[in-house]
C-alpha cells in the first residue's frame, strides 16, 4: 500500500501551531522537539522537510509572534489621533494581550531570558527590540518635535 500524500504546507502549519502552544506555555528549553512533533501529529522526518532544523522552527515561531504584534500595532495605531496618543497607544495595544486567556507574558522577552549565548533567539529578539525602539523613536520624535537625540532618549526610556 502506498503512503498517503502529506501536504507540506499543512505539516508546516501543524508543527508551527504545536510549537507555538508548547514553547509559549512551557518555554523553549523545557520542550523537547519530539513533543512538538507528537502534538502536531506528523511523522518525525517531516520536521526537516518543513523547517530544515529545530532552530528554523524556533526562528519561525518567534518571528510569527513578532509579526502578530507588528500587525496589531499597524491595525490599531491609526485610531489614535495625535502623535502623543499614538505613543501611549502602543502600550494600550500591547496591553490588550494581557487579558487574553492563557496569557503568559511576551514570548520574545521570555525566550530572551531563557536563551543561551549564540542561540537563534538572540537574532530574533534583536530584530524585535530594534523594531520596537525604532517605533518608539519615530513616535517620540513626532510627539515632542524634539531633536533626534531627545527622541532616542525617550525611545530608550520607553523600552
Amino acid at each position: 500500500m502506498d503512503d498517503p500524500v502529506i501536504d507540506p504546507a499543512m505539516v508546516r502549519q501543524r508543527l508551527l501551531d504545536a510549537a507555538d502552544e508548547l514553547f509559549y506555555h512551557e518555554g523553549l528549553h523545557r520542550v523537547h522537539i519530539d513533543r512538538v512533533i507528537e502534538k502536531a501529529g506528523v511523522p518525525v522526518e517531516t520536521l526537516r522537510d518543513a523547517f530544515g532544523s529545530t532552530d528554523e522552527l524556533i526562528r519561525t515561531y518567534l518571528r510569527a509572534r513578532h509579526t502578530r504584534l507588528q500587525d496589531a500595532v499597524a491595525r490599531e495605531l491609526p485610531r489614535y489621533n495625535t502623535p502623543r496618543e499614538r505613543l501611549v497607544g502602543v502600550f494600550e495595544i500591547q496591553g490588550q494581550s494581557f487579558v487574553e486567556p492563557g496569557f503568559h507574558g511576551c514570548a520574545l522577552v521570555t525566550a530572551s531570558a531563557e536563551a543561551l549565548p549564540g542561540e537563534v533567539v538572540e537574532e530574533i529578539v534583536t530584530e524585535y527590540r530594534d523594531w520596537l525602539q525604532n517605533l518608539f523613536f519615530d513616535l517620540a520624535y513626532a510627539a515632542e518635535g524634539t531633536t533626534s537625540r531627545g527622541a532616542r532618549r525617550a525611545a530608550r526610556r520607553a523600552l
